[in-house]
C-alpha cells in the first residue's frame, strides 16, 4: 500500500487515479506532507514489512517493530490514521506474536 501511495503521488493522472475515490480525504493529507511524503512512507512501510518477516518467523526483534510500526500512526494526519476499530486488531496482534514467540 506504501508503494502504491507513493506511485499515485508522484506520478499524477494516471489510470490508478480513481482508487483516490476510496478516500479523497487522504490525497488531501499526503500533499499537505509535501516532500516528506516518500520519505516517510519508506519507512514506515520498510518498518511494516520487516516486522511482518520478524513476527512471521516468530523472531523476538519483530514484536518491538510491530508495536512502533502501530504507534507511527500518531504521527500522520487525521485522516490517514486508521479508524478506531484497529485498536482491536493491534491488539490481536500482540497476543498472536507472544503466543508465536512462547512456541519458538
Amino acid at each position: 500500500m506504501c508503494l502504491l501511495t507513493i506511485v499515485l503521488l508522484v506520478f499524477p493522472g494516471t489510470k490508478l487515479d480513481p482508487l483516490w475515490n476510496l478516500n479523497p480525504d487522504a490525497r488531501l493529507a499526503f500533499q499537505s506532507l509535501g516532500s516528506w511524503l516518500v520519505l516517510l512512507m519508506l519507512t514506515v512501510g520498510t518498518g511494516c514489512a520487516l516486522a511482518a518477516i520478524g513476527l512471521w518467523y516468530g523472531k523476538l526483534w519483530g514484536v518491538p517493530l510491530a508495536i512502533a510500526d502501530r504507534r507511527s500512526d500518531d504521527l500522520l494526519p487525521g485522516p490517514l490514521q486508521d479508524p478506531p476499530q484497529d485498536s482491536l486488531n493491534a491488539a490481536r496482534l500482540r497476543s498472536h506474536a507472544a503466543g508465536r514467540l512462547s512456541r519458538a
